[in-house]
């Protein structure tokens, strides 16, 4: 197995955002087609101009390589909530999303803190959030959310409310 990918992550500046677009075009257009039947470009650019809110995203970056993907995470009172994943392709299945969302789960861990996140049911990201100790705790006719627990890990302990 090849060492992993070192990255980086970085914050956003409102020059991001033309590139944070392209990103989310190649990302996830194909999965929002097949989830709604079509791309809606004004209905997405308007999703997207809602949803930038540089304060809370971070690129990631692959050293050598440059700007890999973004990711938006919710460190909230009860949880951590991966609210934003995104890799372009040429990034995707080297692990990099693996090693984000482990670190992500050991700060959580150490929080005594579930991770949850949604995802689209189309999305072949499911497969390696279950792969990641995630479990499917209910859906939509779009999506499914998932959550983690570290003491899930080692016993059937459900996470605290």
């Amino acid at each position: 197995m090849a060492a992993p990918t070192a990255f980086s992550l970085r914050s956003v500046h409102p020059e991001d955002a033309p590139w944070l677009w392209e990103l989310k075009i190649a990302a996830l257009r194909t999965y929002v087609e097949l989830t709604w039947g079509e791309w809606n470009e004004p209905q997405q650019r308007a999703f997207f101009e809602r949803g930038f809110t540089p304060q809370t995203l971070r690129i990631i970056t692959i050293e050598n390589e440059g700007d890999a993907g973004v990711l938006e995470l919710a460190r909230r009172g009860s949880e951590f909530f991966i609210t934003r994943l995104e890799l372009l392709p040429r990034f995707q299945r080297r692990g990099i999303g693996s090693a984000i969302i482990q670190g992500i789960q050991l700060e959580a861990g150490l929080a005594n803190k579930p991770v949850r996140l949604q995802v689209l049911r189309v999305n072949p990201a499911r497969l390696l959030y279950r792969k990641l100790g995630f479990t499917e705790v209910g859906e939509t006719s779009t999506h499914v959310l998932m959550s983690w627990f570290a003491a899930r890990q080692n016993s059937l302990a459900s996470p605290p409310d």
